[in-house]
């Protein structure tokens, strides 16, 4: 199967040089990383597991490249995806979301957790609370344990 024609990298080259002292500037495969991102380093503490419906993140990929002028000097910056791939074989984003949503509830720290994306478009601003409560997740659920 065809994931993408970006370049993609293990969770093993990856993990391992998040939140390292040189991980904002780790040069793989000639690709300048940045692995010091918000993200990384939350898949990182709190796992590449969606936390609804269970799909695991298992590779990373070129999100997009950036360009930054520093001092005369152009330096090029890649950011990484983690991408997880769904029983019908479909590529699925991992993100970080919000238990509670910063809108309603600024206040809150350590109030995030891993989605898919497909989980994550479902959640919308609901609080988490009241998102598991929904049809969607239900039905993810039953999903679920239908498989075992």
């Amino acid at each position: 199967m065809v994931v993408s024609d970006k370049k993609i990298f293990s969770i093993g080259q990856i993990f391992p040089l998040i939140g390292e002292a040189n991980g904002a500037n780790n040069i793989i495969d000639g690709y300048h990383l940045s692995l010091n991102t918000f993200n990384l380093l939350l898949f990182k503490k709190l796992g590449r597991t969606c936390c609804i419906c269970g799909l695991n993140g298992i590779f990373f990929a070129i999100n997009k490249e950036q360009s930054k002028f520093r001092k005369n000097k152009i330096k090029k910056s890649t950011r990484l995806t983690l991408w997880g791939i769904d029983n019908r074989d479909r590529k699925i984003k991992m993100t970080v979301d919000h238990i509670m949503p910063k809108s309603r509830y600024p206040e809150l720290k350590n109030n995030f957790c891993v989605m898919c994306k497909d989980c994550n478009n479902h959640k919308r601003d609901l609080p988490m609370n009241e998102f598991l409560n929904t049809n969607y997740v239900k039905n993810k659920l039953q999903q679920k344990v239908s498989y075992i």
